[in-house]
């Protein structure tokens, strides 16, 4: 009877003890835990690159307008385009102007001053995403640039203050998942480095 009993697996059939079980499961865990970690760290870092391209691009746009020596509206000569940090916060920023009348004889765009001011017109607000009071989202840290300016027709560099810009500049997007660096040079180069790269 054993040797049946043997031949069909009932006395010596051997399971997982709950010990076992038990550790497997903690295993199992551990290993979703790291991976959905994981998964989160890179969906913050696609979002900040992709924050730093658009704001990238939309600074290129900027520069381009300035050398094409594109005119916004009937009546007025733009003499630059620049960008500004919007006064709502560090979630978005402006893209702006600087112009005289067209009528007017007596000043031409040497006469009108460089960066933000009082001859400037306010033509986009480029916001990085529309939940502003999410944690860990992208937002704009100025760095050493608190604006840019291009003025027509070289697209040479200023600051907002009016100064020419003599040295490498940037502006920096951070989130959880690190910073990401958009770099000015005084020649007009406009590069992205890379996720946690600084500016050389």
């Amino acid at each position: 009877m054993n040797k049946l009993m043997s031949a069909i697996g009932g006395k010596n059939k051997k399971g997982f003890s709950l010990l076992e079980i038990m550790i497997t499961v903690a295993i199992v865990g551990i290993l979703t835990a790291v991976v959905l970690t994981m998964q989160s760290r890179s969906r913050k870092a696609r979002e900040l690159e992709m924050a730093g391209r658009k704001v990238s691009a939309k600074m290129r746009e900027i520069q381009n307008n300035s050398l094409s020596g594109k005119q916004m509206a009937e009546g007025v000569t733009a003499c630059g385009f620049g960008y500004t940090p919007a006064a709502s916060g560090n979630k978005s920023y402006r893209a702006y102007y600087n112009y005289y009348d067209s009528d007017r004889t007596d000043i031409d765009c040497s006469s009108v001053a460089k960066g933000f001011g009082g001859s400037s017109a306010v033509y986009e607000e480029v916001r990085l995403e529309d939940n502003s009071t999410a944690s860990g989202r992208v937002y704009i840290d100025s760095g050493t640039l608190t604006g840019a300016y291009f003025s027509i027709p070289h697209g040479s560099v200023f600051n907002n203050s009016g100064a020419v810009i003599v040295s490498t500049r940037y502006l920096t997007l951070r989130s959880d998942a690190g910073y990401y660096n958009v770099c000015f040079y005084p020649t007009g180069k406009i590069e992205e480095p890379g996720l946690n790269t600084s500016c050389p």
